[in-house]
């Protein structure tokens, strides 16, 4: 037996009225009825009407939880509730929550839901799963930075550094301003020793942004291992001046910054004395 859609059944009944105009008694009495039937053989669509009602967010939150607690048949609920916990980056709550709307959607997914999951997938350290997605979301419209981005960082959760460094070029073809693609490069370079390569990311990067304190070490950390002591010194000694300002939002620590300092100190100190 086919069950009805109450949401339409109740939206037919007030456009008919509007059309027939029946008198407000008898509008009333249908429209009470469809709701009352409503909550009765359709609970969750019920409450994912009440929720789009302008009752306050918290309240909504709470009708949608209510309403996917009952599990119906529209994909409406589980995508507005799976939206709040990914903007709280709440990821293992908004993923079932979007699967389940992807598989109500069935052929008709949008692009865009799938790349909503295979963000949730790669910040909730579940890589394998997101690539797939990535890759359709990249066959299946016009070649998005962004997404080239995200597959970067799903090969590198992988440590398919080859891969990810295919996918940090491609996201950099695809918008030459972009910041992030440049830094995965340039780690990338770093992590397999191409450290020739590493410098030039790094000055791209050194020149581009306004802060480049972490830039600036690993310039330095490349022209070290390039043997350029002189250069590396300077870098690493301008990195350390500029951490140092902003060492509350720094990944690397001083300590690191002062040890290669001086390691090119002396290695700078040594080639001209010899």
């Amino acid at each position: 037996m086919i069950r009805p859609n109450f949401i339409w059944v109740t939206g037919f009944w007030i456009v008919l009225s509007i059309l027939v105009r029946p008198g407000w008694l008898i509008f009333s009495a249908g429209a009470i009825l469809c709701l009352v039937l409503m909550l009765i053989r359709a609970p969750g669509e019920f409450w994912f009407c009440a929720a789009s009602l302008p009752l306050g967010a918290a309240t909504s939150e709470r009708y949608l939880a209510r309403s996917v607690a009952y599990k119906p048949k529209i994909p409406q609920p589980y995508l507005k509730l799976g939206l709040i916990c990914y903007g709280r980056q709440q990821w293992s709550a908004a993923i079932p929550l979007l699967q389940q709307t992807a598989t109500l959607r069935g052929p008709k997914c949008p692009l865009d839901l799938k790349f909503l999951l295979a963000a949730a997938y790669r910040e909730n350290r579940q890589a394998q799963l997101a690539i797939p997605l990535l890759d359709e979301v990249a066959a299946g419209c016009a070649a998005s930075a962004e997404v080239f981005y995200n597959l970067a960082l799903c090969h590198m959760q992988l440590a398919d550094l080859r891969s990810a460094l295919d996918a940090a070029r491609r996201s950099h073809s695809l918008d030459p301003h972009a910041v992030r693609p440049v830094m995965i490069m340039a780690n990338l370079y770093f992590r397999m020793g191409e450290f020739v390569n590493a410098k030039k990311e790094y000055e791209w990067l050194v020149g581009t942004l306004p802060k480049p304190a972490e830039s600036l070490y690993w310039l330095g950390r490349s022209e070290l291992e390039l043997g350029d002591t002189q250069a590396a010194a300077q870098h690493l000694q301008l990195a350390l001046e500029r951490l140092i300002e902003h060492a509350e939002i720094s990944t690397i620590p001083l300590d690191d910054v002062k040890c290669w300092l001086q390691t090119a100190k002396g290695m700078a100190g040594s080639s001209r004395t010899s």
